[in-house]
């Protein structure tokens, strides 16, 4: 799922208006890869969270 998610994540930050929120939590985001593209991106995110179980 990592290289799945970096392959797509700029497709994904280009295409979602994350602008309206404060806070994004990445349920189920492995390693994180998806976002640190989406904070990068849209500087008046304040929070960004990501949540996983371990494997």
């Amino acid at each position: 799922m990592t290289s799945m998610s970096s392959y797509h994540s700029q497709y994904i930050v280009n295409s979602v208006d994350f602008d309206r929120f404060n806070t994004i939590v990445d349920i189920g985001g492995g390693l994180g890869c998806l976002l640190p593209h989406i904070l990068e991106k849209y500087s008046t995110i304040k929070q960004g969270i990501c949540f996983d179980l371990p494997n």
